[in-house]
């Protein structure tokens, strides 16, 4: 069921209407992956006369029948362009442009939720497939069409439902020439040979000369050479 913290009006509408999928007539037949939205509400299971229907199964018998319905994120065509459905969002529009906001809400409200695909699965005590659903998780399964008194709609046939497993991501394998280039790392390495170079030039050059003749700047640079030796042969 479509549920917002805030009321609902025609710009929402179109948000939550174009971030589901599309299902139309064309799709009878044909399985079709799907996100599972919420995690889905327990009802009775009712004949056409309201009355509760008793559970047959084994060992279950005489018991309420029960089911629990699910909301996929996408929409059936069927149920958007449904007459009874239709004068729901007129309804909203009209609600709107006459400034009354709660109104609007309601209407615009009862045309998500008749225009969701929904389905439902029946409970037993040995558990199944719906123990596994639940807000997010990706099944496949086949579109349906089902016709009623109030028109026709476009569900899913429960039978049919595989849970999708999520893609695993491999580790990473850190490689520098996969981050900056097999060049740029070429010439990174080549900096620090030429760095070491020059400290080894550096070393031989200013060692022959007398600590005492060396200037204060050449000392330094000497250290320098010195550290950076050491600390690449450490």
């Amino acid at each position: 069921m479509a549920q917002s913290a805030r009321l609902l009006n025609l710009a929402s509408v179109k948000s939550i209407m174009n971030n589901r999928v599309g299902i139309t007539s064309q799709h009878v037949g044909k399985k079709f992956r799907l996100d599972i939205q919420g995690d889905g509400t327990v009802v009775d299971v009712k004949d056409k006369l309201g009355a509760v229907v008793l559970s047959q199964l084994p060992g279950e018998e005489g018991t309420v029948l029960r089911k629990k319905i699910f909301n996929a994120r996408a929409n059936s065509e069927l149920a958007m362009k449904n007459p009874r459905n239709l004068a729901e969002l007129k309804a909203g529009l009209v609600a709107e442009k006459a400034g009354d906001a709660q109104t609007a809400h309601m209407h615009f409200n009862n045309y998500l939720n008749a225009c969701q695909i929904s389905f439902g699965i029946i409970l037993s005590s040995n558990g199944g497939i719906v123990d596994q659903l639940s807000n997010g998780v990706e099944i496949a399964a086949t579109i349906t069409r089902v016709d009623t008194e109030n028109g026709s709609l476009l569900t899913i046939d429960p039978k049919t439902i595989a849970i999708m497993a999520p893609e695993v991501a491999a580790k990473t394998s850190f490689d520098i020439d996969s981050i900056f280039g097999s060049d740029d790392a070429a010439d990174e390495e080549a900096g620090e040979d030429d760095a070491l170079t020059n400290a080894r030039m550096t070393v031989d050059l200013l060692s022959k000369t007398p600590v005492a003749k060396l200037t204060p700047a050449q000392k330094k640079e000497l250290k320098e050479a010195k550290d950076l030796l050491a600390s690449v042969a450490a």
